[in-house]
């Protein structure tokens, strides 16, 4: 039997006219079924809904993305072509865990492996692939220390999603499905 407890988390931003705001980070496991899982692949029907996939092998545990370049509104006059202006990076609304063979049998990843790869779902990237980063969230930072025994969501996370929104309400208003990197 699958059974993940997972608290919500929350934090806050101290914003320039002196105010805070909360973020608050909620979610909800459940068993997908077949149309679940077909109505979050199709990109029309997705509702910001993701999927954990367990899988019985020896995979490690990850969450896809990848990067789009996005092109101007209208074909450059003078060559009569779409000028590339830039990259976006997107995370992927989906991530794998497979499992492990121990001294005590096969197991899925753990918690804090689960945890981490959602954050990534929410547009948090790695910490752990330079020195410098890993010295500014800390060792217990949950995006750079899966296995840490205390983990935490560093401040640097919650300024990156508190910068983000502001862009995306100015753009989108205040519905919109975080689907992309925040930092």
């Amino acid at each position: 039997m699958l059974q993940i407890l997972l608290k919500a988390s929350t934090g806050s931003v101290k914003n320039e006219d002196g105010t805070t705001t909360n973020i608050n980070l909620d979610f909800k496991y459940a068993m997908a079924s077949d149309e679940d899982i077909k109505r979050v692949e199709n990109e029309g029907t997705r509702n910001g809904d993701n999927l954990i996939r367990l899988e019985d092998n020896e995979y490690q545990s990850a969450s896809g993305g990848y990067t789009k370049e996005i092109y101007a509104k209208e074909k450059n006059p003078e060559t009569g072509k779409w000028d590339r202006i830039g990259m976006e990076s997107l995370t992927d609304y989906k991530l794998r865990m497979g499992n492990s063979h121990t001294a005590a049998g096969r197991y899925y990843g753990s918690p804090h492996t689960a945890f981490h790869e959602v954050m990534h779902l929410f547009g948090l990237k790695d910490w752990y692939k330079s020195a410098a980063a890993q010295r500014i969230v800390g060792p217990n930072d949950m995006m750079n220390n899966s296995k840490s025994s205390t983990p935490i969501i560093h401040q640097t996370h919650w300024n990156s999603w508190m910068k983000d929104i502001r862009v995306r309400q100015q753009q989108q208003g205040n519905n919109f499905i975080l689907n992309h990197f925040v930092e």
